[in-house]
């Protein structure tokens, strides 16, 4: 059709202009003729006259040879509508191309000579990368994480070590919600690959975390009743199911005795050793793990059928239970009230005070799997502010103080294993606490010579012996006195293997080290203040 307005002006104009030239003399204006010039087109649907009467000729598309109606150009009823022409796209890639993308693009990045001299921006850009392949092709992200593996040679394993049954899941959930470019990122990449400075710690807002502000002021406190209840703490089991008798326990590859037994006779001694075979405990506190450390059994979990076997068994409530189901097994429940301490046997993985119910100023019972700081290498660094909301007492997994307004409001301790593994010994723990305050009046930590184990073959008279390692308040009395007395400090590095051979002496700069620990209570202040080096006696 554009040509044909161009034939029209063709016609009407370019004659005048051509006899203009004809004559040398070039006109500064022109009137054009009244009359549409018809013969452009051979038809039309009205009588133009390009004044009066706008020109609607008679059009065909010379593809499809289809004559467009006359209402499709007239404009009183042309659609109002316009419509686009669709620009082309690519089509989507597969997961597959995806995954390869990525691997080249974390390549391209890591060689790159713009990030040569910033190996931040370069660790920052490349999980922004992973962070892509992880939402948008998800399957493939432990792929990924087996490629990297190989190519920067992180490990000798890396099918094992990073493949889907193992760190590869985790890792693309962690990267998928991670603020990659920022906080987050800078974490990871320092931790794990020393790319970037420590960020320091962020600010914890808990301000939408409750239903409920923390009450202030707090109401009075529980008054102690002098009545003791018996609280029984279990921890890392490690159950071995391919343990085998007689399989060689001094083995080059990873499990041995097996593989290898962490636990081939748990603690049947524990209620004689602790008073508690007629009444039982009025409850107990078992922190996991239950499976090996095989790599593909460790971060294995069916959340769904543990809850539903701690409902049967009347550990949790249904809604209880629907909770630790939605939150890989992680739950929140009210510790028993002194009126309760006849309900003996509870068994509770995590016990918290509700956040709908922060009124109470009873003791929150909130075990971690995990420390929380200690020599300043664990990775949650704002713990305790969480920690401060609570009332001042909680049982964790060495001990550690926790602050809060410049003073010691809270106690931290760190549960023995039953597991041996790693060169230590196998162990429990019974808290006594004071049923009103739910304070931890002392606590005794039993333990079994593992060294001694060998003396066992060949024999079904006599099994492991747990004895008394020691009272937490006949062994320490106050705490403070430690830099004092170095022994204490000693005492407590031998505690810490719960009295393995193979633990390490502490000495020198280990004492003032271990000190520092325990005051800090957090991975910020002990990464920056104590001495590294000496968190670990295995």
């Amino acid at each position: 059709m554009a040509r044909k307005v161009l034939g029209a002006f063709s016609v009407s104009v370019l004659p005048a202009i051509v006899a203009a030239q004809a004559s040398g003399t070039l006109p500064t204006a022109y009137t054009l003729s009244g009359a549409f010039p018809t013969s452009v087109y051979a038809a039309y649907y009205n009588d133009p006259t390009a004044t009066t009467a706008e020109p609607q000729p008679v059009i065909s598309d010379p593809v499809t040879h289809e004559v467009f109606p006359y209402w499709l150009t007239n404009p009183e009823t042309i659609p109002q509508l316009d419509t686009y022409e669709a620009h082309p796209l690519p089509p989507p890639a597969a997961g597959s191309q995806l995954l390869q993308y990525a691997i080249q693009q974390i390549s391209t990045i890591a060689n790159s000579s713009v990030f040569a001299g910033d190996s931040c921006a370069a660790c920052l850009a490349g999980l922004e990368v992973a962070k892509f392949l992880a939402l948008a092709a998800p399957e493939q992200g432990p792929n990924l994480a087996v490629a990297l593996c190989e190519a920067f040679d992180y490990s000798d394993d890396c099918a094992t070590e990073y493949g889907v049954y193992t760190l590869g899941t985790p890792i693309t959930q962690v990267i998928a919600y991670a603020d990659v470019g920022g906080y987050d990122g800078q974490v990871i990449c320092q931790r794990y690959f020393s790319s970037c400075p420590d960020p320091g710690t962020s600010p914890l807002d808990l301000t939408n975390w409750f239903a409920k502000p923390k009450p202030n002021p707090l109401p009075p406190p529980k008054q102690p009743t002098g009545e003791r209840l018996k609280v029984l703490h279990m921890s890392d089991l490690h159950i071995d199911p391919r343990y085998m008798i007689g399989a060689e326990a001094n083995c080059t590859d990873y499990l041995c005795c097996r593989p290898g037994v962490y636990n081939s006779h748990s603690p049947n001694a524990v209620p004689v050793l602790t008073g508690t075979e007629e009444y039982g405990f009025n409850f107990t506190i078992y922190t996991g793990d239950l499976v090996s450390h095989d790599p593909e059994q460790e971060l294995s979990r069916d959340y769904d059928h543990l809850a539903s076997l701690w409902e049967i068994e009347g550990w949790l409530s249904a809604e209880t239970a629907q909770q630790a189901r939605t939150h890989y097994s992680a739950y929140s429940v009210q510790p028993p009230s002194a009126e309760d301490a006849g309900d003996r046997g509870t068994c509770q993985n995590f016990l918290r005070c509700r956040p709908s119910s922060h009124d109470c100023r009873r003791i929150s019972m909130d075990p971690w799997p995990r420390p929380t700081g200690w020599d300043g290498t664990n990775a949650l660094k704002n713990r305790e502010p969480l920690v401060d909301r609570y009332s001042p007492h909680v049982i964790a997994a060495s001990s550690l103080i926790y602050y809060a307004n410049n003073a010691t409001d809270i106690i931290s301790w760190i549960m023995p294993s039953v597991t041996p593994l790693t060169n230590l010994n196998s162990g429990f723990r019974m808290y006594e606490v004071d049923s009103g305050t739910f304070e931890v009046l002392d606590s005794y930590t039993w333990y079994a010579d593992v060294n001694s184990f060998g003396a066992l073959d060949g024999q079904t008279e006599f099994g492991p012996t747990y004895q008394l390692e020691y009272s937490a308040r006949e062994a320490y009395g106050r705490a403070s006195t430690m830099e004092a007395n170095s022994t204490l400090v000693q005492l407590f590095n031998t505690y810490q293997g719960k009295s393995s051979v193979q633990s390490p002496a502490c000495t020198g700069e280990c004492i003032p080290a271990k000190i520092c620990y325990m005051r800090s209570g957090s991975a910020s202040i002990a990464a920056t203040n104590c001495p590294s080096g000496y968190g670990s006696v295995q």
